[in-house]
């Protein structure tokens, strides 16, 4: 399968940033325009090491605003540590837009989100953020 110039002209660019301990502390999201990357979002992470490296906060990496935090809690082996982190997000909290709030984290039976569901009234966000938010935070 083949793919022209038009279909790539969609594609996006996601570029990464890591520390020493190949930690994530950095990614840029970028779309092509007139032939041009734009950079559309640049995101900086916090993480804590004592966590084993487990995202607890997204910055917007021009300002610094603190854009979602994340806590987490015991995974589905009942450890901090182990598995990997699966199924150890508890909740997140999106500090910004039209779904600001906390949102606790649905999983199946394999450790996967499968929704976010609204603290403040056990609605789920729309599609597209919860997609979202769930790929960045895991």
């Amino acid at each position: 399968m083949s793919s022209g110039a038009a279909d790539r002209a969609s594609w996006p660019r996601v570029d990464g940033a890591y520390d020493a301990l190949r930690g994530r502390i950095r990614q840029r999201s970028c779309a092509l325009s007139n032939g041009v990357w734009v950079v559309t979002e640049d995101l900086r992470f916090g993480s804590d090491p004592a966590w084993f490296g487990r995202h607890t906060a997204e910055l917007n990496a021009t300002n610094h605003a603190l854009l979602r935090s994340c806590v987490w809690g015991r995974n589905l082996i009942g450890m901090m540590d182990g598995a990997g982190g699966v199924g150890g997000l508890l909740w997140v909290m999106q500090h910004t837009g039209p779904s600001a709030g906390a949102h606790f984290c649905a999983f199946d039976g394999n450790g996967n989100i499968v929704a976010l569901i609204a603290a403040a009234d056990g609605s789920e966000p729309p599609v597209t953020n919860t997609v979202r938010l769930a790929n960045r935070c895991v």
